[in-house]
């Protein structure tokens, strides 16, 4: 009866398809090639629809999120973060040349942190060497910064 409910809830709603152009946030889709419920075409017609929009397709996922790919699709966001913040540098050096920006000192210059979203961390409590390599040294370099 849920499901019939969602279904018309959905049909009700109508197409969203228009908006999706206006999207101008770095996207990310994470689709499972197992859904049943949504297919996997959609997330490729999703993505088509955003501009820049990356796609995610993990085989045997289907419509739920299994706590043991909780890495793997960690992983997958800290990637799209990290590509999205250097795509954003790149823009900014373009606005404003380099040689117009105040010298800092170089003690004064930190590399970029890069969170793990706490809600994963807190829910699903994930292991600390469950985390992606790079995660792990970033929490690292962040409390030796901090002095903890």
């Amino acid at each position: 009866q849920g499901a019939a409910r969602q279904m018309l809830a959905v049909l009700a709603a109508g197409s969203r398809v228009p908006l999706l152009g206006r999207i101008a946030a770095p996207t990310l889709i994470i689709h499972g090639r197992a859904d049943k419920l949504v297919p996997v075409s959609a997330a490729y017609d999703l993505a088509r629809h955003i501009r820049g929009a990356q796609l995610d397709i993990i085989p045997g996922m289907g419509h739920d999120l299994p706590a043991a790919l909780l890495p793997r699709m960690a992983a997958s966001v800290l990637r799209h973060m990290a590509a999205a913040e250097h795509q954003h540098r790149e823009a900014a050096e373009i606005r404003m040349p380099v040689s117009l920006l105040p010298a800092a000192p170089k003690a004064a210059v930190k590399a970029p942190v890069l969170r793990m979203p706490r809600m994963l961390l807190r829910r699903r409590r994930v292991a600390a060497d469950a985390l992606p390599a790079a995660h792990r040294d970033q929490r690292a370099i962040h409390r030796e910064s901090a002095g903890t």
